[in-house]
């Protein structure tokens, strides 16, 4: 269950997103980053939230299924994405996101996430 609401909670940081929010909620999920993948996450969530801010792009996502595997530490977020372009409805599509976990000291960090959406619109 644990591995489960981390995924879940690393989800809506990376994609319950504004152009107001971004930046709190890439900052709190970096804290989760092992120190070997905080550089590459660190530039793609920047990447996002240029893209974010350009486009007064807002997102909301609601997970519909997670399936975590406990003995490889891996977790599959699948769900509906919202997009909002200057609060006006745009897009929805479906979305599943990939999270490698490490079991570092007495809590699980992230190693790695895969998937999403591209912010090209």
């Amino acid at each position: 269950e644990y591995l489960e609401e981390m995924a879940l909670h690393m989800s809506k940081l990376l994609l319950d997103l504004s152009p107001t929010s971004f930046q709190y909620n890439h900052s709190i999920l970096l804290k989760y980053a092992t120190p070997e993948a905080h550089g590459t996450l660190k530039k793609q969530l920047t990447k996002e939230g240029e893209a974010y801010t350009k486009l007064q792009l807002s997102t909301h996502f609601k997970p519909s299924q997670i399936t975590a595997n406990p003995q490889t530490l891996e977790v599959e977020v699948k769900g509906t994405l919202s997009s909002y372009v200057a609060g006006k409805h745009v897009h929805d599509s479906q979305e599943t996101l990939f999270f490698k976990f490490t079991h570092r000291g007495s809590g699980l960090l992230l190693e790695s996430v895969k998937g999403g959406i591209s912010h090209e619109y």
